[in-house]
């Protein structure tokens, strides 16, 4: 709804302090700034009728709603159990507005009677707007207040424009029969869901391997997802896959890049993670279908924590605990009635053919055990056989089925039955696709792309393999959930692995892992070449087979790893695991820059410890001290600095005793830069002078380019600031003149904060300028924020306070989301300066922002 309109909530304190321009007055003009319409509720009690539906309708007919709550709770609303202003902040989350809220700080003193005596209700209030994640800043002066609002309306403004609504539901099945009852529990479900508005809503659907929980879901998702106008999320948790299940901080980053939060501001730990999905997600109406889920513990983080949404959850598990500690609802399904068994054949093979034959098409119904997966692929034969009787096809299956009883259990009859639907489908393909199909059994990953497949099955061109694929997923063996991947279900790669083992030689099925593992090496040197510029030169020439994947593009690099990962990390594990350990110890290092830039921590140490072993096992000194050497990089990020030290310290070791010297050189880098860290600056110092000595003998220029730039910073701490400046110099010569962008950001931004220091604005301002633009042109965010931070101390020198706290709020928006420690200093020098005067030149303390500069 664009109004223009913003409703603005307080409480009475709010409206008469402070006496020369009271908060409320501060907040109407900065709605004014902003170019809108504000609504201001001080008089309304004058109108007719019933004030609390009178105030109802006023915040449902603006576009954004903002509380500004001192220490007064205020009058009851006549017939109701709380205040004006609470029951506004409930109409407005009813609604599903916008809320900005600000807190008068606790430090402020308003004047005698301007708080209750009695403060337990206002509190209750407060510590209620804290919990819901919306406070946006506290205040404690006009002037601030006033720039507070104003930056958060056009900031909201800004973001609503931006705003799309996800819409990320798988197709459903083509033909769906049968589940009546199940589809009737599941509308009263969300029908009593709604009535109650209590909490979210969680539908529990449970039941063995191939009994149609995810078809149910997105059946009866799709039939309801009109009643959920802000839209629907899907995530595949694969409990069930060979790999590991996705982790929550996995499926809460998808979540949260879905809902248009940019990469860098989602938090790094999960439980900040989980809390900004609820706070999101509060007042929304939204399905989000979960599934095959492995737990309750998977599921539990991704919840939303008010009403208003649907969460369908598929799992082979009961998930009694989401059950009982959560209100979810189970729903628990068995094999279909024959009666709807018989129904989903007709829907697929057509009413004429299984009219004719009732008898026939009951026998087939029964040996596929009723099962819809069985079904499924048993009613596609008989599509593709237009020719043949349903008796014909009944009796072929029940001949398979003949041979699979001598081997089943005497309570395996489902498994019997599937497998044997499986081996006849199986039978009917050509030997091409049958082999592909085979093969395909043995990839190790979630789902495979074409290039992927290409390389498995040894296909030499597109058209083919596209052929192979096409020919597996029309007969129902192969999964297509979005163009150009492919994927199993879970029990037919189980059959097509026994397959291969029963029908594919040991050396073609070892031939074919190797094919595929390699690939993936290669793909992820591709990567590598694009990410980090100085690869770009290095090309590996190790022999190809499949297709050939070209990622010349940075944004496209980035994607390709983000998509491939969870077949990255099972192709390292598959490759420790089958001695093919040269590729499992050179994926991790293929994907460092990556893992440098998205710090998906978890898969980080996974596969950096797989490969260290395997370089180990290798005797492969190179590749092991690369991998000490990336351990040591996500121990830093992890700010665990005893372990990344020890990382660095062994890979230093190994380059010593083989001779590396500019790795050597490097090695000394990235200990003295964790030794600026820890403010161990005599350490630093000497370490990274042995550095900068190192690297002029064997003139690498990249390591003595940091070695200088951290040494600087050793410097800057210390107020040597000429000394700083000096060595910044140096290093920005070295970086412009070897073309490496992220070395010279850097540079500049040093050079911005010591000049700074030395109290030469002019030349500190023109540093930053030109830092913030390389860090934005090569997406260093991290950067970004400490050159804003530097960016705020020279305005706040300079007399520029308002623009200064505007730097602040800026650099604090990123550091918050990155949960970097440095948020801590931005928020404490908001704080500082929340009740100056912007006319006036504060003092300020150079040398807060930036941090040491990260690792080279």
């Amino acid at each position: 709804m664009r109004t223009g309109q913003v409703f603005i909530s307080h409480t009475s304190d709010m409206a008469t302090f402070p006496a020369v321009r009271s908060y409320v007055q501060a907040a109407l003009d900065a709605v004014g700034r902003a170019g809108m319409a504000p609504i201001d509720m001080r008089y309304f009690a004058a109108r007719e009728g019933r004030p609390a539906d009178y105030c109802r309708q006023r915040v449902r007919g603006c576009e954004i709603y903002v509380a500004v709550v001192g220490f007064r709770y205020g009058s009851i609303v006549p017939g109701e159990a709380v205040s004006y202003t609470e029951l506004e902040f409930d109409e407005a989350t009813a609604a599903r507005l916008p809320r900005l809220v600000f807190l008068l700080a606790e430090t402020a003193s308003p004047p005698e009677g301007l708080a209750d005596s009695d403060r337990d209700a206002v509190e209750r209030f407060r510590r209620r707007l804290r919990d819901t994640g919306l406070v946006v800043r506290e205040f404690a002066s006009d002037s601030g207040l006033e720039l507070e609002v104003f930056h958060a309306l056009t900031e909201e403004v800004a973001r609503s424009q931006l705003r799309t609504v996800p819409r990320q539901l798988p197709a459903a099945a083509a033909h769906f029969a049968g589940r009546s009852a199940e589809l009737a529990l599941l509308d009263r479900l969300v029908s009593a869901g709604a009535d109650a508005a209590a909490t979210a809503v969680i539908a529990a659907i449970s039941g063995t391997a191939g009994v149609g929980k995810t078809a149910l879901a997105l059946h009866w998702a799709h039939r309801v997802r009109a009643r959920f106008p802000d839209g629907d999320l899907y995530v595949n948790l694969r409990g069930y896959d060979p790999g590991p299940p996705v982790d929550p901080e996995q499926a809460l980053d998808g979540l949260l890049r879905a809902l248009d939060v940019p990469f860098e501001r989602i938090p790094a730990e999960q439980d900040a993670q989980a809390a900004l999905l609820r706070t999101l997600l509060n007042g929304r109406r939204m399905l989000l279908m979960l599934d095959n889920a492995s737990s309750a513990d998977q599921v539990r983080p991704l919840l939303p924590g008010s009403p208003g949404c649907l969460v369908i959850v598929t799992s082979r598990s009961q998930l009694s605990g989401l059950v009982a500690r959560d209100d979810g609802r189970r729903i628990t399904l068995g094999m279909l009635p024959p009666r709807e068994a018989i129904a989903l054949l007709r829907a697929i093979i057509g009413a004429g053919r299984v009219d004719a034959e009732p008898d026939a098409a009951a026998e087939l119904a029964g040996r596929c055990a009723y099962l819809p997966l069985a079904l499924r692929i048993a009613a596609e034969q008989a599509t593709a056989r237009p020719q043949a009787t349903l008796a014909e096809l009944a009796s072929e299956l029940m001949a398979g089925q003949d041979r699979l009883d001598a081997l089943a259990t005497p309570d395996d009859d489902e498994t019997t039955a599937v497998r044997a639907v499986f081996s006849w489908s199986y039978r009917q393909l050509r030997p091409p696709a049958a082999r592909a199909f085979r093969l395909l059994g043995l990839h190790p990953g979630p789902d495979i792309s074409i290039p992927a497949a290409a390389a498995l099955t040894g296909a030499t061109s597109a058209p083919v393999i596209r052929r192979l694929l096409a020919t597996l997923t029309s007969a129902h063996l192969l999964e297509q959930p979005m163009p150009d991947r492919y994927r199993f279900h879970d029990l037919l790669r189980d059959y097509a692995a026994e397959c291969a083992e029963a029908d594919e030689p040991e050396e073609e099925r070892r031939g074919a892992a190797h094919r595929v593992l390699a690939w993936y090496l290669d793909a992820a040197m591709a990567t590598r070449h694009t990410l980090y510029a100085e690869h770009r030169g290095e090309r590996d020439n190790r022999e190809q087979d499949g297709l050939s994947l070209t990622l010349a593009a940075y944004d496209q690099a980035l994607e390709w790893c983000q998509t491939e990962l969870a077949n990255l990390v099972s192709a390292t594990r598959l490759a420790a695991s089958t001695g093919e350990d040269e590729i499992a110890s050179q994926i991790p290092i293929a994907l460092r820059a990556f893992f440098q830039l998205r710090m998906p921590f978890a898969d980080w140490l996974t596969t950096h410890d797989m490969g260290l072993s395997a370089a180990r096992r290798l005797h492969d000194r190179a590749a092991e001290a690369a991998l000490l050497g990336g351990l040591g990089g996500a121990y830093n990020y992890l700010d665990r600095p005893e372990e990344a030290i020890i990382c660095f310290r062994q890979a230093l070791d190994i380059h010593r005793e083989t001779g590396s010297r500019p790795a050597e050189a490097m090695d000394l880098v990235n200990i003295g830069g964790v030794h600026v860290a820890l403010q161990q600056f005599d350490v630093a110092i000497s370490t990274l002078q042995e550095a900068i000595t190192v690297s002029r003998q064997v003139a690498d220029q990249n390591s003595e380019g940091h070695a200088l730039e951290n040494l600087a910073s050793a410097y800057q701490n210390l107020q040597r600031h000429d000394e700083a400046v000096d060595c910044l110099h140096q290093s920005l010569a070295i970086f412009r003149e070897t073309g490496r962008p992220y070395g010279e950001s850097l540079a500049l931004a040093g050079l911005a904060l010591a000049y700074l220091s030395l109290e030469r604005y002019d030349r500190a301002a023109e540093f930053c300028q030109r830092s913030l633009a390389v860090q934005r042109a090569i997406g260093d965010r991290l950067g970004e924020a400490w050159a804003l931070g530097t960016n705020a101390d020279i305005l706040l020198a300079t007399g520029h306070l308002t623009e200064a706290r505007q730097s602040w709020q800026e650099a604090l928006a990123i550091l918050e989301n990155l949960n970097h420690p440095d948020a801590s200093r931005v928020r404490a020098r908001l704080v500082a300066t929340a009740t100056a005067d912007p006319a006036t030149t504060l003092t300020t303390e150079p040398g807060a922002l930036p941090s040491p500069a990260p690792l080279a």
